[in-house]
């Protein structure tokens, strides 16, 4: 019929979990003996054909989805594999794509334990590419912190200067933010009456905008979230991690997480904060504001001051 919206076809439907078996095979044929970086690299091109085929996908109808039926897994919160792609993380993907690729083109070659180093950084570009295509709060989460520990790996194996000191610095606080995060999911969840509860962000967003959380509420849930994402994104004061782990990571880790897994909180704040819990509006908008006046206060000191490191990154 002229002007009925159709679904795109089966095989574009199965792009997207493309997207994510690639690098896992990727990640099987290096375990399997393949060599590492020519793996790598052939691996990151190939997942750039699906980008291309899903950004004109998404750009004639606006979205695609992918995902078999609810599987309760819980009585009360059903989990579920979907993947979507829309245009706010499309963007983010191809950022993914670009990054990952060029990471794999810069890492040496040669390195000590070359197999486990190769396979970390695919396993950072996999649990990103999840991050950001899943529409189930399970797997979003989920796949966000399969991308942090072989972070932390590569750091605390393969970095420089004050690589373990960094590594568990790094650990402690971004794992205390991921904490704080998933105590605002679950906050998020369970603010819907029970009839409505799902893990789908697309049907909390509507339940929550047809019957929002009181102003308490809402608050405390905002508040969990933005200081969850906001350590996972570096924002002031939760940054001080951030300078020691990139001045001690390989070239190629700092690369997937400052150019790509940081955007998850930016992600996070932009899909779930701001259109759930409408009055943290005001003041996530009003915080980087806020931070560039104070910090760049002390910056201009013209002595050393003790909150100089602390303003800096």
């Amino acid at each position: 019929m002229p002007g009925e919206k159709r679904d795109p076809p089966l095989n574009l439907l199965l792009l997207l979990p493309a997207l994510l078996l690639i690098p896992l095979v990727g990640v099987i044929l290096i375990a399997l003996g393949a060599p590492p970086k020519k793996t790598s690299l052939w691996v990151s091109v190939l997942n750039l054909v699906p980008g291309f085929l899903l950004s004109g996908q998404v750009l004639r109808v606006g979205e695609v989805l992918f995902g078999p039926e609810a599987t309760p897994a819980r009585e009360v919160f059903p989990v579920k594999f979907l993947l979507g792609i829309d245009g706010l993380n499309l963007p983010l993907v191809w950022l993914t794509l670009v990054v990952t690729l060029a990471a794999m083109g810069v890492a040496q070659k040669g390195i000590k334990r070359e197999r486990e180093y190769f396979i970390c950084l695919l396993l950072v570009g996999l649990g990103a590419l999840g991050a950001f295509l899943s529409v189930d709060l399970f797997y979003f989460f989920s796949f966000h912190e399969v991308a942090l520990v072989p972070t932390f790996l590569l750091i605390g194996i393969w970095g420089h200067g004050d690589r373990s000191g960094a590594a568990w610095r790094m650990t402690l606080y971004l794992m205390l933010g991921s904490l704080v995060l998933l105590l605002g999911l679950i906050g998020l969840v369970i603010s819907v009456p029970e009839v409505a509860r799902s893990l789908d962000w697309r049907v909390l967003s509507e339940t929550l905008r047809t019957n929002p959380m009181g102003t308490p509420q809402q608050t405390t849930v905002a508040a969990l979230l933005l200081v969850g994402f906001g350590t996972l994104v570096s924002l002031v004061p939760f940054h001080s991690w951030a300078p020691g782990g990139y001045a001690s990571a390989p070239a190629p880790a700092a690369m997937l997480h400052a150019g790509v897994l940081k955007k998850f909180g930016l992600y996070g704040l932009f899909r779930l904060v701001l259109p759930m819990t409408p009055v943290a509006t005001s003041f996530i908008l009003a915080w980087p504001r806020f931070n560039s006046v104070i910090s760049g206060g002390f910056l201009v000191f013209p002595v050393p001051c003790i909150w100089g490191p602390f303003f800096s990154a």
